[in-house]
């Protein structure tokens, strides 16, 4: 896998910078293929996002279009107990620490600069400001800033109010009521 990231990363570098939607598309591809687990395809996915890679991404889900900006770093690991641990006099040198899923769901977007921490899990369409930290759960159709990520709002709130125009024309929930009927 170490041989694989090295030649794929650069070239999805370059491609991400050329092209952002095919750069989506092969990092989709190649993260899938790593053992990521996918629900749907994301909307964006930047070719500088750092994922990280213990247990070959099988702890991370993104959902159907999910959007997560350049810079974003997804931690499942933490290995700082063992750092604790041994400054506290422990001799025994085998690892301490934990490995947590870390989940994107349905819509979410992550802002350019956040940290997901291991155990976090955003929620539908929720809004993650950029350099965020987060960790723990975000609720569906929060707004979270900061560090640690706080929630300042809603994203439904913000959309109607900075978008009136698109808000007024979404669907009335006897029309979504049935495209869902239409559906199944």
């Amino acid at each position: 896998m170490k041989i694989k990231k090295m030649v794929f990363f650069p070239i999805l570098a370059v491609v991400g910078k050329l092209r952002p939607r095919l750069g989506t598309r092969l990092a989709i591809w190649f993260y899938r293929m790593a053992g990521m687990n996918f629900v749907g395809t994301p909307t964006f996915v930047s070719t500088d996002v750092w994922f990280d890679g213990s247990q070959n991404y099988k702890l991370i889900t993104l959902h159907e279009g999910c959007n997560i900006s350049s810079g974003v770093r997804v931690l499942t690991h933490d290995w700082s107990p063992y750092c604790t641990l041994r400054a506290l006099g422990r001799s025994e040198k085998s690892a301490v620490g934990r490995l947590l899923p870390v989940e994107v769901g349905p819509h979410a977007f992550i802002g350019m600069g956040a940290i997901l921490m291991p155990g976090a899990k955003v929620g539908r369409g929720a809004i993650v400001g950029a350099g965020a930290v987060v960790r723990g759960n975000i609720p569906d159709f929060s707004v979270v800033i900061g560090n640690p990520a706080k929630i300042i709002g809603d994203s439904r709130d913000y959309v109607s109010r900075k978008f009136p125009k698109e808000w007024s024309e979404l669907p009335s929930d006897s029309q979504i009521k049935e495209v869902g009927q239409m559906l199944l």
